[in-house]
């Protein structure tokens, strides 16, 4: 099992390049473009209702991405004849692509909680009442991740359709 997802995570290693620079990039652009000792936390952090509806847009987004890169493209490359020839029964083939996509995910949603976190850091205003603070950081990752991990179900559901020609 471990062997399958090292296999999946490595599968996946353009995807998380693709995440480490667009959070990366956010670290360098956003202090160039925006008032450094202004930001407040919540606001990228999105633990406001009714606030950035575009972040729910890029957790599908990037849900879908992850999970196209699981299945669809074994199959794509002709190596999911290879993968049901090994001695692993197709459940543990199944678990290690799915643990392998919720890890990239949540290593995603975690490195954008420090990243928004740096970004508030330099912000001297403790009287606002928004400074950082870790449960929310974490309860916000973790609605974050709930709502990509359901979208990746969803996704690698739909990959069954590509049989079908969909």
């Amino acid at each position: 099992m471990i062997a399958l997802l090292r296999k999946e995570l490595r599968a996946l290693l353009p995807i998380i390049v693709l995440f480490t620079v667009l959070f990366g990039a956010d670290l360098v652009i956003t202090p160039t473009l925006s008032w450094v000792d202004a930001r407040d936390w919540a606001d990228p952090a999105a633990v406001e209702p009714g606030q950035h509806e575009s972040l729910g847009v890029m957790i599908i987004v990037l849900g879908l991405l992850v999970a196209y890169a699981l299945f669809p493209r074994e199959h794509d490359e002709r190596t999911v004849e290879f993968l049901y020839s090994l001695p692993v029964t197709r459940w543990r083939i199944f678990a290690a692509k799915l643990l392998a996509g919720s890890l990239v995910l949540a290593g995603a949603f975690a490195l954008g909680a420090v990243a928004s976190w740096l970004l508030q850091v330099p912000n001297p205003q403790s009287f606002s009442g928004r400074e950082f603070r870790p449960a929310a950081a974490v309860l916000a990752c973790g609605l974050q991740l709930a709502l990509a991990l359901v979208v990746l179900a969803h996704a690698v559901a739909l990959s069954f359709f590509r049989r079908f020609g969909l």
